[in-house]
């Protein structure tokens, strides 16, 4: 699944030549269309993915990390207020993650979050709900928001 949102949600397919441009437009705006809903609606029926995660296969606990990272960068609307309270304590508990064939794709989901709440403005709710949990503290610098620090 997560390959399927980084495909059709997040790369830029080449324009095709002639009359045929408009068609395939429309026939990629409305792949792309179906793709959004179906993922928005995966990710309110699995919860977050929140179960997933606690899955003692390391597989699966793998792949469900590479899905939160493509959800965080092509479906980043899903990720609301009420999301970020229940997911925010779950993404930054990846710290504990034994497994290692899990770390590659778990560090991935936690530096992409954090990049992309920073932007969209919920760092603030991110860190405030995991920093009592996980002794993680969120230091703006004199240099603005762009020049932050994760301080472990």
């Amino acid at each position: 699944m997560a390959t399927l949102i980084d495909i059709l949600l997040g790369v830029k397919l080449q324009n095709c030549d002639g009359d045929s441009t408009s068609t395939g437009k429309r026939s990629l705006s409305k792949v792309r269309s179906t793709t959004l809903s179906s993922a928005e609606a995966a990710f309110c029926m699995h919860k977050c993915f929140l179960d997933v995660l606690k899955s003692k296969s390391a597989v699966i606990r793998s792949a469900t990390y590479s899905l939160l990272t493509s959800y965080i960068k092509h479906v980043p609307h899903v990720f609301d207020e009420e999301t970020m309270k229940k997911l925010s304590p779950t993404i930054l508990g990846a710290f504990h993650e034994k497994d290692a064939s899990c770390h590659s794709s778990m560090w991935d989901t936690i530096l992409v979050s954090l990049e992309s709440f920073q932007r969209l403005g919920h760092i603030a709710i991110f860190t405030k709900l995991s920093s009592v949990d996980f002794g993680i503290s969120y230091k703006m610098d004199a240099m603005g928001p762009n020049k932050s620090h994760i301080l472990f």
